[in-house]
């Protein structure tokens, strides 16, 4: 097999893609297309999703083609994060991504994966996972991720976008019941695709979300196309600066499919992948950023692996945001934040602080916490816990 490599000149760009890797070979017409964009969340109007979301244009572009030749049924699906507290969901992302607006424009139903119904397996570690049954309904799968590295995987491309057709529960096992690499590449097996279409207009620094940083999208003007999700994954990283064994999930994958791992080994078609080539920070130091934006100091948080899921992570974020706003300026006693399955606490700070179910698990027994409950930890609580264990009590 081959993947493409090709200088975007507009939406004639994807279906020139497709057919040098003769993309199109195993669509029938009649076929039901289900399109697995990456909608990873809702954002505010105010801050771009370019970069984050998968691009309306190559979203539209598909339908419009896979309509030409045939298809009885297009659905676009996405299982977006989901949190009440912060009115995050998928219909919240589709909004954010402007994939709401193509959808009511092109006609096409807009599918929560997250809402099932669901097809039940288990990973060969015992972890029970549901996976959503549209993608299984469906007759011909085109996924079609955006390129970014991504502070726990290094890079998300074909494999990682795949996380989508999990339940949320099964999202949140594969960090803190399974190993997240390992499921990745085991759910992959079980997830059917026929064509990879990844958004490589641009490529994003310390993914999946905004971070605020003003370059953290990069222009990249491509599009990678192939049937072979694992090549598209290895060019795909190649066009962030890192070689597969640096991507747990691909070799993973790689042993389980006994797909080869060798860039060289890769035929690519039209641009040089090494012309575009460029070296993108993956591990966020976004508590560091907060504190400093906020004149804050005193905190700290050990590196929580992949025993962190998104939803902690997503709330986490917002939660230390809003209390260095609220508490901007200060100077906080020696304080260390433990958050996932992985962390345990040093006990070397005035003040520890157990954020989320699996953290208080995790340190069972450690005295003089201050634990944050909750499966995720609601922002809200978190500023009224620590503002009553840090501010309030420090007052004289």
């Amino acid at each position: 097999m081959s993947v493409s490599l090709t200088k975007w000149t507009g939406p004639e760009s994807v279906n020139q893609a497709i057919d040098s890797v003769d993309g199109w070979r195993n669509f029938k017409p009649g076929m039901k297309v289900l399109i697995k964009p990456n909608a990873v969340m809702g954002g505010s109007p105010k801050i771009s999703c370019r970069g984050i979301t998968s691009s309306p244009v190559i979203v539209g572009e598909l339908i419009r083609l896979v309509r030409e030749k045939g298809a009885s049924e297009v659905v676009i699906a996405e299982g977006s994060v989901e949190l009440p507290s912060l009115k995050l969901d998928t219909q919240a992302a589709f909004v954010w991504s402007g994939l709401q607006t193509l959808a009511q424009e092109a006609d096409v139903p807009l599918v929560d994966m997250n809402k099932g119904p669901f097809r039940p397996f288990t990973l060969k570690d015992g972890t029970e996972i549901e996976i959503a049954e549209a993608v299984f309904d469906a007759d011909f799968v085109i996924n079609v991720p955006v390129l970014k590295t991504h502070n726990q995987t290094v890079t998300t491309v074909c494999l990682k976008n795949l996380k989508g057709c999990l339940a949320m529960e099964s999202k949140k096992k594969c960090h803190t019941e399974s190993n997240l690499s390992h499921a990745i590449a085991e759910f992959n097996t079980l997830i059917p695709c026929n064509l990879n279409v990844v958004d490589a207009l641009t490529a994003t620094e310390i993914g999946p979300t905004p971070t605020g940083k003003e370059d953290q999208v990069r222009e990249m003007g491509l599009l990678l196309v192939g049937e072979n999700r694992l090549e598209c994954d290895i060019v795909g990283s190649r066009l962030l600066g890192y070689r597969p064994e640096a991507v747990r999930h691909i070799m993973d994958y790689a042993e389980l499919t006994g797909g080869n791992t060798a860039y060289e080994g890769v035929s690519v078609l039209g641009e040089d992948p090494d012309q575009y080539c460029i070296q993108l920070e993956y591990a966020s130091n976004w508590l560091d950023d907060l504190m400093e934006r906020f004149a804050v100091s005193g905190m700290s948080m050990p590196k929580y692996g992949d025993g962190l899921c998104s939803a902690c992570g997503f709330n986490m974020w917002a939660a230390v945001m809003a209390f260095c706003r609220a508490n901007k300026g200060t100077a906080l006693p020696p304080t260390e934040l433990c958050l996932g399955t992985e962390v345990v606490a040093t006990g070397n700070a005035t003040h520890t602080v157990l954020v989320g179910k699996c953290s208080i698990k995790k340190n069972k027994g450690f005295e003089g916490a201050v634990k944050v409950p909750g499966c995720p930890p609601d922002p809200a609580k978190f500023v009224e816990i620590m503002g009553k264990a840090l501010i309030e009590d420090a007052k004289p």
